[in-house]
């Protein structure tokens, strides 16, 4: 068996169930969650999570979410909009979702799939399901789970955010790994896990960052678990540097690698083969070498302009990158090459540099 894709916890949310079946689902509301104004954890906050449950397993090949929310402002009637990463793929055999009003009344999410879920894109690097849930209002709780099917040529490489933008009072994640990094198994996994690049993956590797006191267990099987509790929420303030990546958060991967010294090395290799794809010069860049410099100019002159022209480039980092339609709409394709972003006028950072060096070797 044949791994195409290892994806990073691509999730796909459809709604079809019955109140009936939501009762059964979701555990009854505690008479101290609906009557909750305000939470002493998180003073001034405007929802929390008040249980929130993750589960991965790559031997049965589905994922499982699961989340309650208190909304406790107007500000915090925003949850009921759910916005999750959008895959191919998959098929969902099971979701509920509902509003308990704080008087106890439950309000379902009925309807067809296709009709609650619309597509959201800002462009093709961004898409994501959107559905809201029914009639919600200061004081609701938010309830929602589904069961996500995905095919048996693919594995999940679960990526746990531990930190949310609004505080989160327990947390369950579980993570079973695929057959072959489980203790016992009788499967040997080079015969069958392979990523797109023809990779064998043969390593298991996990990067971890948890608050003081909190550990992530694994059993002896193999397994993983992680409970948590009084999870701060994820500052918000102005003028605040980037923190991605020191909010609580675990991400597991399948690698081709025994250690982080193996990947590095394999990763510069692959890194440096696609850099001298990209940036070779072609016929059509050395034409526009040709016409950006003269034949006499000194060779610190000819990098000079050559600079000068990919400088006015659009840097798409800093305006904004088309969608795919739009590209198609102007008869043009995603940069695969030197050429492309220099014929489109337009690229990221790393495509205008990577055209730069392109016209410096042109140039001799």
């Amino acid at each position: 068996m044949r791994i195409a894709v290892v994806l990073r916890s691509a999730v796909l949310l459809v709604v079809a169930s019955v109140p009936v079946l939501i009762e059964a689902q979701f555990r009854p509301p505690s008479q101290d969650e609906l009557k909750i104004t305000s939470d002493p954890k998180a003073p001034g906050a405007a929802a929390v999570y008040l249980d929130i449950e993750e589960t991965a397993d790559d031997l049965m090949h589905n994922q499982s979410d699961y989340a309650r929310i208190k909304v406790l402002t107007e500000k915090g009637k925003e949850l009921a909009t759910v916005e999750v990463p959008y895959g191919g793929n998959f098929k969902v055999t099971d979701i509920q979702a509902r509003t308990i009003h704080p008087d106890g009344t439950v309000i379902p999410l009925e309807g067809k799939p296709e009709d609650l879920l619309v597509s959201k894109s800002g462009d093709m690097r961004h898409v994501r399901k959107v559905f809201t849930l029914p009639s919600v209002e200061v004081g609701s709780i938010l309830e929602y789970r589904y069961l996500l099917d995905y095919p048996d040529d693919h594995v999940s490489s679960p990526t746990w955010e531990i930190q949310r933008p609004y505080f989160v009072h327990h947390a369950h994640y579980a993570f079973t790994p695929f057959k072959g990094f489980l203790s016992g198994s009788q499967n040997v996994t080079s015969h069958y896990l392979v990523n797109d690049r023809g990779d064998v993956l043969n390593t298991l590797m996990w990067w971890v960052r948890l608050p003081n006191g909190q550990k992530l267990n694994q059993d002896a099987m193999g397994r993983f678990s992680l409970e948590v509790t009084d999870i701060p929420a994820i500052p918000d303030e102005e003028w605040m540097p980037p923190i991605r990546d020191y909010l609580y958060k675990v991400t597991f991967y399948y690698k081709a690698a025994a250690n982080e010294g193996d990947f590095w090395a394999a990763e510069a290799k692959r890194w440096s083969k696609d850099v001298d794809h990209f940036a070779e010069p072609s016929k059509a860049i050395r034409a526009a070498v040709a016409g950006l410099t003269a034949p006499g100019d000194a060779e610190e002159v000819k990098a000079q302009k050559l600079y000068t022209a990919v400088e006015a480039l659009d840097n798409t980092d800093f305006s904004r990158q088309k969608s795919a339609s739009e590209l198609k709409q102007l008869k043009l394709r995603m940069a695969k090459r030197a050429e492309d972003t220099w014929t489109q006028k337009s690229g990221s950072s790393e495509d205008i540099a990577l055209l730069y060096l392109a016209m410096l070797r042109a140039a001799g």
